[in-house]
């Protein structure tokens, strides 16, 4: 599963390493995750820019559809679902979506959060890099006390602030928590 992700996703992707970038990105919000867990974020985050060509309005969609049937190896369909539902979220797609329902079905509730998580944090991560895996190095993100905090490692201003703080906002609901930050 993880050769095909990167083989599928890395020359689809802008730029060919940002999924690797996104993995590192992603790891924090995942403490304790199994090894199965981990493998679906891997392949996830190697295939979270394969919609970048494809229409705005157009790409969580296409994203979805192209991932739930592709002939990836090595994972059943509730797996399969979850990979193209975490694209979809990354994407800005959301779960009330027509036609995603049967197929989101198939996982369990806290895997659907998961699902969604994972993409609200890709979504995020996008948003702040401009996908340029170097600049996700500059920044981590933590949960404390119920709140979701970008911890910045520099004193530079955040690029495009208010979408960043409006994705940072996205993500916080996802996981449930009271409320998010952005600190030095």
């Amino acid at each position: 599963l993880l050769v095909g992700a990167a083989t599928f996703g890395r020359p689809r992707a802008r730029v060919p390493h940002i999924g690797e970038a996104m993995v590192h990105w992603t790891a924090p919000l995942f403490p304790g995750e199994t090894e199965r867990e981990q493998r679906l974020r891997i392949a996830a985050c190697e295939l979270s820019d394969i919609g970048w060509r494809d229409h705005a309005e157009l790409r969580a969609q296409q994203s979805f559809h192209r991932l739930s049937q592709f002939p990836f190896v090595a994972l059943d369909h509730a797996e399969r679902v979850f990979i193209a539902l975490a694209v979809h979220r990354r994407y800005g797609g959301n779960d009330g979506e027509p036609g995603l329902a049967a197929a989101a079905a198939l996982l369990d509730p806290a895997l659907r959060q998961r699902a969604g998580v994972l993409g609200c944090a890709m979504r995020l991560g996008y948003r702040f890099s401009g996908s340029v895996p170097e600049l996700l190095a500059q920044a981590r993100m933590e949960v404390v006390d119920e709140r979701v905090l970008l911890r910045l490692s520099t004193d530079e201003d955040v690029p495009d602030s208010e979408p960043v703080r409006s994705r940072l906002k996205d993500l916080a609901k996802a996981l449930g928590m009271k409320g998010s930050d952005i600190v030095r």
